[in-house]
């Protein structure tokens, strides 16, 4: 108990100035903050003092008979029939403690707040009905020396703590009681680590005397020196505000939106969400990183968490914000790749073994200490990533902070009082945009910036994102002038507003649409694009029609490139994790920005080399946040914004010489088959991953068009799509009237539906009296349990489920039995892929067999299953078989009849 009492009070030290101040007001003064929150913490484990835990069902029978005897010697009740519920100890501390805490002045509410808070550091904050519960009584939670004992254990620790006279503190808010709760569990986590914390009675008995003082003292030294090597108080040295382009010193001159963005930083005065809405290419991240450091250096935030889409858009920002701290941060910089494949970065395993040799600072030539960027192991594991100074992962790490799940409470306050940046927003269904408001509303009670980049934004998103973030400073949104797009929307406690920005003559330019008929003989089309080389991408909707364009093209395009590698390449999402990742860097190093350099990982780099000719095919991987440039394009029909994220890789940077015929940006659009009725066919693939209606909506607004100027039409446009501004066609037929009204309809209720279903699963707003009772009744990373009980950051139609594929020479090896080590999981894991399609998630699912025992003690491959393919490559699952092809990936045929072929 005092361990984590000493943790928790130097964990103090490294809030951010709005939490800090915020709990001095809530506590009296610094000092009464650090002596009410040391007591509180003290009493984590007040519960333990029960007969319910000291013989609690699951231990031993043989250790709860050593144990009772010796209770009963020393006068303390025990019960006649031993108790079967399993009842945990912070739910008995919650019961007992309210009682115990009136003696100290606290206010009956104030008393049974503070009681919960405590009683959650176990990851679920118990609710009232549990607490009162009548198996919760005299029998569990004993009484008479019982309650003697924990008043005495009460009293010791508030005078170690130096209370003294101090008042108690009022009934905390909401944003402060999970800021406490959070400060609580971390440090009962780091006040368990054992090589740092060791025991002082190792046989049961206590030496007589024993120094009380003395230990907490001892403690004391503990807990600095637990946080030091954890990298938690390396304090980050920064030098004041600098300008834009000494951040950046490879721009040779800002442009209107980064000049916009450094007046916004120079005005920040507290927390503020910055909502930057601009062309691809035009250098949003630049803008947000310079804002994050602005937020750093004026407010004092202790960090930041830049969260993206996808994990292929995180391994890339990883690399860049790396690259910024290393140049803008002296001191060493504890740095984390959150993500569920970040563990396999070759990147980010060479920072964790930087981040576990020597701690000794390495000084320059003029004794400032060097940056040094590491990865710190002990915050690479499960729900510890979002508590590192700084962070790079997907976006569902951030708002897995507002779901219902256990634990909630540390990842709100590991994103408290920092900088988040949220990428590609414009990219989020209504599902997790339900979600996103409210951890808007979250990361503004709890001192938080955030900065939201997109592309696009509909008025409507824009609105409810500002409004969600002043919600959550208790401020009330105004009705700003409307500035043109490109913008910038800016809101804190002293109010909103918005700034409009001219394009960079970069970003300014017409994008001409070329409407291909669908059944198209691609490669002839690509042969005549490509007469003179360049480098074209062809984008497809699902990895099925991918691999069926590409098998297509090979029989034309089967050569080697002049850098060496194949002229054709295929990428997407259904490859095995380490050929999706050497795919993905290949992209990169081939289709990247001229003078990159591309970490391969152990210190390898590549610098990009564009072929003469090439051709990617992909589907949505490479429409996000890539840094990729293509001479020409050709995309299957897509919702309008999303041609417009796919055609910002077209051109996208600045090239002194393109081939002739691709001197003019142009994206080959295939034009879907119009019924006699007008009613357009999207095709199965396409209709079954966009909706129906916004499919038909964008037809509308782009059918006509040869052209797109950006950025004048980009905002009519999306306004168009999302907005309802657009009606349907005068001129339409019946069945196409019907069909409109029909969708339209289905997408109204889709759209409500799916936010139902975030409000039943997310967390309360900040300042909600039902925050304690909403309990963690969600649970994470389980494919197996219904979906309606999954903590989800994501709404999928149907199952998915991430599975081990092994050829001939790992199976004949596999015990399923074995419990991996860390590298024998890794080496599992770069052979694991995702299969999100639902008839053969189900089967899997369903199949015990393709669960290995072993692997459910493994905290990395918990939840994935094992598919033998054999020396064939190939297995059959249900009514599918299953092929892993080296060039195409694992594809996905359905079969006439099923077998047990693969199986385990």
């Amino acid at each position: 108990m005092l361990d984590v009492s000493a943790v928790a009070t130097r964990l103090l030290a490294n809030l951010s100035p709005a939490i800090r101040i915020r709990f001095e007001i809530l506590f009296g003064g610094a000092e009464s903050t650090r002596s009410w929150t040391s007591f509180l913490a003290a009493l984590h484990d007040l519960g333990k003092a029960s007969p319910a835990f000291q013989l609690y069902p699951r231990f031993s029978k043989i250790h709860r008979q050593a144990v009772g005897q010796r209770l009963r010697e020393k006068g303390f009740p025990l019960w006649q029939n031993p108790i079967k519920d399993l009842i945990r100890h912070g739910t008995i501390g919650a019961r007992v403690l309210p009682e115990i805490l009136a003696v100290y002045g606290f206010a009956p509410d104030a008393a049974e707040s503070y009681a919960r808070i405590v009683a959650g550091h176990h990851g679920a904050i118990p609710k009232l009905c549990e607490i009162r519960a009548p198996q919760v009584g005299p029998d569990a939670c004993g009484s008479g020396e019982w309650d003697q004992a924990r008043r005495e254990i009460v009293d010791t620790v508030a005078r170690l703590s130096g209370i003294g006279r101090a008042s108690p503190p009022r009934v905390p808010s909401g944003p402060e009681a999970i800021a406490l709760a959070g400060i609580i569990s971390v440090a009962d986590w780091i006040g368990s680590m054992k090589q740092s914390f060791q025991f002082a009675v190792t046989d049961g008995a206590l030496p007589d005397p024993f120094d009380l003082d003395g230990y907490a003292v001892a403690a004391a030294a503990n807990a600095e020196a637990a946080l030091k090597e954890l990298r938690w108080v390396n304090r980050v040295l920064r030098n004041g505000p600098e300008e834009f382009m000494l951040l950046f010193p490879e721009i040779a001159e800002p442009n209107d939106l980064q000049c916009a963005a450094t007046r916004v930083g120079e005005a920040l005065d507290g927390p503020t969400l910055v909502i930057i809405e601009a062309p691809m290419g035009e250098g949003k991240t630049e803008a947000a990183l310079y804002l994050a450091e602005a937020a750093a250096t004026r407010l004092g935030q202790t960090g930041s968490y830049f969260a993206l889409p996808t994990q292929a858009t995180s391994n890339q920002m990883f690399s860049r914000v790396r690259e910024f701290l290393t140049r803008t941060i002296g001191g060493e910089v504890n740095l984390q790749l959150l993500h569920g494949h970040a563990d396999l970065s070759a990147e980010f395993q060479a920072m964790r073994k930087a981040g576990a040799q020597s701690f000794t600072p390495i000084y320059d030539e003029n004794g400032n200490p060097s940056t040094t960027v590491v990865a710190a192991e002990w915050f690479t594991y499960r729900k510890r990533g979002l508590l590192a100074p700084f962070g790079v992962g997907t976006v569902d790490q951030a708002l897995m902070a507002v779901l219902r799940a256990r634990h909630f409470f540390v990842r709100m306050f590991g994103l408290g009082g920092k900088t988040i940046v949220i990428d590609e927003v414009h990219a989020y269904d209504a599902y997790m945009s339900t979600l996103m408001e409210r951890l808007l509303e979250w990361l503004a009670a709890s001192g938080s910036s955030v900065f939201l980049l997109s592309a696009t934004l509909p008025s409507d998103r824009r609105e409810a994102l500002t409004t969600a973030y002043m919600s959550g400073l208790r401020a009330t949104p105004q009705s700003p002038a409307r500035a043109a797009y490109p913008r910038i929307t800016y809101a804190s406690a002293r109010g909103n507003g918005e700034i409009a920005v001219t394009a960079s003559p970069r970003t300014r330019r017409t994008l001409g649409i070329r409407w291909i008929p669908i059944a198209v003989d691609l490669s002839a089309h690509l042969r005549v694009l490509l007469a003179d080389g360049g480098c074209a991408a062809v984008i497809c909707n699902t990895v099925n029609r991918a691999q069926d364009v590409y098998t297509s093209l090979k029989t034309v395009f089967a050569g080697v490139a002049s850098d060496g590698e194949p002229e054709l390449m295929l990428f997407h999402a259904r490859f095995p994790f380490e050929e999706r990742e050497r795919r993905e860097k290949l992209a990169l190093i081939r289709f990247g920005k001229p003078g990159a350099n591309i970490e391969l990982g152990d210190g390898d780099n590549r610098k990009v080399l564009r072929p003469q000719r090439a051709i990617i095919v992909a589907t949505q991987v490479i429409e996000q946040s890539l840094d990729l440039d293509f001479d020409s394009m050709i995309s299957e029909f897509a919702p309008a914004d999303l041609l417009l994220q796919r055609a910002g890789r077209l051109h996208r940077h600045q090239r002194p010489l393109r081939p002739p015929r691709l001197s003019d940006p142009l994206i080959d659009v295939l034009k879907p088959e119009i019924r006699d009725d007008g009613i357009p066919e999207f095709g199965p693939g396409t209709a079954a991953v966009y909706d129906s209606h916004v499919l038909l909506r964008s037809w509308f607004v782009l059918s006509d068009r040869e052209a797109i100027r950006i950025p004048q039409d980009v905002e009519e446009m999306i306004e168009a799509v999302y907005s309802g501004t657009i009606q349907c066609p005068q001129n339409a037929s019946p069945s196409l009237r019907e069909h409109w009204n029909a969708s339209a309809l289905e997408l109204q209720q889709s759209l409500e539906k799916a936010s139902r279903m975030a409000k039943v699963t997310r967390i309360p707003a900040p300042f909600d009296e039902e925050l304690f009772e909403c309990g963690a009744d969600f649970e994470e990373d389980n494919p197996e349990i219904h979906a309606s009980l999954q903590a989800r950051t994501r709404l999928s139609e149907g199952p998915s489920v991430d599975v081990v594929l092994l050829g001939a020479c790992d199976a004949a090896s596999f015990d399923s039995d074995a419990v991996p080590d860390r590298a024998r999981a890794h080496y599992l894991l770069k052979r694991s892929v995702k299969i999100s399609h639902a008839g053969v998630a189900r089967a899997l699912l369903r199949d015990d067999r393709r669960r290995p025992r072993g692997w459910e003690r493994s905290a990395l491959l918990r939840h994935y299953r094992v598919l033998i393919v054999g020396e064939s490559k190939a297995a059959t699952v249900g009514a599918y078989e299953i092929a892993v092809h080296s060039e195409l990936g694992v594809v996905i045929r359905r079969t006439k009849g099923s077998s047990d072929g693969g199986l385990i």
